[in-house]
């Protein structure tokens, strides 16, 4: 999984090299999980849509049954249950990090 994983990042920085800068934005995950409506509100404003009251709600009634269905519940594993360490996937996927300015999830 991590060979696919670093492959996709790879491939995805090469596509992103054929793709003006001004239309690429990048969303951290960790924005998202800190203000969701803010960076809907850039997405949006990215794309010249107009983030509706309507839109904001929806959305917000959608994570809040995901919620409560437990959609998004935590994990449960482990890197080395998969032979692997921290390390060896940040040395992997670190020119990835770097090239994004990709912050570590929660720091």
């Amino acid at each position: 999984w991590l060979d696919f994983c670093e492959q996709a990042a790879r491939r995805c920085m090469q596509a992103r090299e054929a793709i003006p800068a001004s239309q690429q934005m990048d969303v951290h995950y960790d924005d998202g999980n800190r203000d969701w409506r803010e960076v809907m509100r850039r997405v949006y404003a990215f794309g010249g849509m107009a983030f509706t009251p309507q839109a904001e709600q929806a959305m917000d009634a959608w994570l809040r049954q995901s919620e409560s269905e437990n959609h998004h519940g935590g994990h449960r594993y482990s890197l080395e249950d998969f032979g692997l360490t921290g390390q060896e996937v940040d040395a992997r996927m670190m020119p990835f990090r770097k090239r994004y300015a990709i912050p570590y999830e929660g720091r």
